[in-house]
């Protein structure tokens, strides 16, 4: 997908802070912050619905337990996580 907008999560904000429990340091060297999004789908994987090309998506979990969330050009996430936005709704 890529990303239009990247909002921080009360959970990214406490895993920065250090006080998310379980975890006392990051799980990878390198982190691309923030969990929420939105954006527009440009290609599917394998078992995805072609025709999700070119939808309008909001993400959730962009970070949750890899190193690659939403504050980035890109993002790949399992299909349940881009759920489909109206056109009535705005990507922010």
């Amino acid at each position: 997908m890529r990303v239009a907008y990247s909002g921080v999560n009360p959970s990214d904000a406490k895993a920065r802070a250090g006080s998310r429990p379980g975890v006392t340091k990051p799980a990878y060297d390198r982190i691309i912050p923030h969990s929420d999004g939105s954006g527009v789908i440009e290609a599917v994987g394998e078992g995805v619905a072609p025709d999700r090309v070119g939808e309008r998506v909001w993400i959730w979990n962009g970070q949750w337990q890899r190193p690659f969330g939403t504050a980035a050009e890109f993002i790949a996430l399992p299909a349940a996580q881009a759920v489909t936005l109206t056109e009535s709704v705005s990507l922010q």
